[in-house]
């Protein structure tokens, strides 16, 4: 023991524990008392910030919305080359089928269709526009595709 002082540890008689008991309800009632003080303080404080969550959520959504339009119109203007990609496909399966020599030095173009559904599909469907979903995209390729089979075949 430090300085010659001896500390007197006590154990908790029946009565200190009835005691201490017997405090628990009025302890609970104040701090329930707390929490309502609490909630009321967290209410009033919400209040003022209600209008301007309106606003902000008002002028948010009108900023997000032109900005999805604006996406919507620049993947759009990716349909026409997009088309070409998967003419090319048309081009080539109309005139050589699916298995053709490969002369040498020449380069078989990658398969449009694939790269075009898979980029397309990639897009989320919120920013999609109709002019890349798959219908769209072959009714223009054919568009792109049919003259030229045609010139190719003779007719």
């Amino acid at each position: 023991m430090a300085h010659g002082h001896s500390r007197n540890y006590t154990t908790l008689t029946d009565a200190t524990i009835a005691e201490l008991e017997g405090k628990i309800p009025t302890l609970l009632a104040a701090m329930e008392m707390q929490r309502r003080r609490i909630a009321d303080v967290e209410r009033a404080a919400i209040k003022p910030l209600t209008p301007l969550a309106a606003a902000v959520l008002d002028l948010t959504t009108q900023i997000q919305n032109e900005a999805v339009g604006e996406v919507e119109v620049a993947l759009a203007a990716l349909a026409p080359a997009f088309a070409k990609l998967i003419a090319v496909d048309q081009i080539q399966a109309a005139t050589l089928g699916k298995d053709f020599p490969v002369p040498a030095g020449s380069v078989v173009p990658f398969k449009g269709f694939m790269v075009v559904q898979g980029t397309a599909k990639g897009i989320h469907e919120r920013f999609r526009p109709a002019e890349l979903e798959d219908r769209a995209l072959l009714v223009a390729a054919d568009a792109i595709s049919a003259p030229i089979i045609s010139q190719i075949k003779g007719k």
